[in-house]
């Protein structure tokens, strides 16, 4: 029974990561607007506690590529992350990494809704999107862009706000 469960569990999760991959998932009609990019190099209790914190707040959590090339290895980590955490997965999509020019994990993006950056296929930090890298919490990274952000300061205001709501209720 534990064995169906598995295979009916990474079946649809490829369906979910295929069709975010289908259109760059970046022009869908509710494309997200906070994004955490992560790897699977960095430290397990790191990767647990954001996908905890992205479940709280809707935060899409992105890798970039497959464990050895085969999703096989790749689910059955997600699997684990997912059941470790409480998380609600992560998205495959290499063309985030590049359109938001992501080059260190973990990073946090914040993109507000109708930028740039969901229609084409180059945006510039500078004016589309914040962004914060390092190993803090989702907490913190959305503090610093609330406090220091160009572009997203009240996305990251909501985001943090809702994430301290469910972290005391």
């Amino acid at each position: 029974m534990k064995q169906a469960w598995i295979v009916v569990f990474l079946l649809s999760l490829t369906i979910a990561m295929l069709k975010a991959n289908a259109s760059d998932g970046l022009t869908s009609r509710s494309a997200p607007t906070v994004l955490v990019f992560v790897s699977f190099s960095m430290p397990h209790q790191s990767l647990e506690a954001i996908l905890r914190d992205a479940k709280k707040i809707h935060a899409t959590v992105v890798i970039r590529g497959l464990i050895n090339n085969s999703f096989q290895s790749t689910m059955l980590r997600i699997a684990e992350l997912v059941k470790t955490s409480g998380g609600d997965g992560m998205v495959l999509n290499p063309l985030w990494f590049k359109r938001l020019a992501i080059k260190q994990v973990p990073s946090v993006v914040v993109v507000p809704e109708g930028s740039i950056c969901f229609t084409k296929d180059a945006c510039s930090e500078d004016r589309d999107y914040d962004r914060i890298t390092g190993d803090i919490p989702l907490s913190a990274a959305l503090k610093m862009i609330r406090d220091k952000g160009n572009v997203a300061q009240a996305i990251a205001t909501s985001a943090l706000n809702q994430l301290q709501d469910t972290s005391h209720g």
